[in-house]
Parts: structure tokens; sequence; C-alpha cells
């Protein structure tokens, strides 16, 4: 004797079959929709960003400060003001701005600008502190 298929089982089985791929193809249409919609400057902007401060202690911020403070009279008094960038393509030019006591005990505003490659590298030191 062979055991048929109850129609009903056969159309809920279907139908959870196709609720499945609905959910799967939705998913990946958000998720590619998502990436499409970033331009190319976009996504460079973002990995700039990502190489300036967000790989821990390999951040360029992150170096930038530690090369700074080893040249100044009073490497705890470094106080972050900013740090921006401008993309050259192969180079990126980065500020980094700060204030620290000099000798006498006052406080200064200094900038240091420096160039590095798309790794994060420190190429090119172009202003240094005075």
């Amino acid at each position: 004797m062979k055991n048929k298929s109850n129609p009903k089982d056969v159309k809920k089985g279907c139908l959870a079959l196709i609720f499945l791929l609905v959910i799967i193809v939705s998913i990946a249409a958000i998720t590619c929709e998502n990436e499409e919609s970033l331009t190319k400057q976009e996504i460079r902007d973002k990995k700039i960003n990502e190489l300036l401060y967000g790989n821990g202690m390999n951040a360029v911020n992150i170096k930038l400060i530690q090369l700074v403070k080893r040249h100044l009279n009073d490497p705890s008094s470094m106080g972050n003001i900013e740090v921006y960038y401008v993309d050259h393509d192969s180079t990126i030019t980065v500020t980094q701005k700060f204030t620290a006591k000099n000798a006498f005990g006052g406080t200064l505003r200094k900038e240091v600008i420096v160039s590095i490659d798309t790794l994060g590298n420190i190429t090119d030191i172009i202003k240094w502190i005075d």
C-alpha cells in the first residue's frame, strides 16, 4: 500500500518554502543595496577613516601622537585638538593640531603635518614642531 501525501500538507510545505525564499532574497537585496549606495569617494573616505582612527595602536592618529610626544618637553601635557586629512590618491596629508606646555610652563597650540601612504606609514614630515 502506498502512502499518498495529503494535498493540504503539500500546500503548507510549498508555502513555507516560498516564505523562506522570500526572506532570503529580501535580506540579500538589502545587503547589496547598502553597498551599492556608497560612491567610490565615500568608500575611500571610510577606508581612510579606518586607517586614521580604527585599528587601535596601529592607527595613524596614535602613531602620530606617540611621535609628537617623544619630542615634547612635557609629553603628559599634550592635548589633542583635532586631526584631519587631505586625500591625494596615492598619499594622504594628515594634520594634527594639539596643545602642549613649553619649557617655561606656558601652553602653546601647535600643529604637525605629515604625509602617509595608503597603508598608514608616515612617509614624509611636511611641518614639524618649531
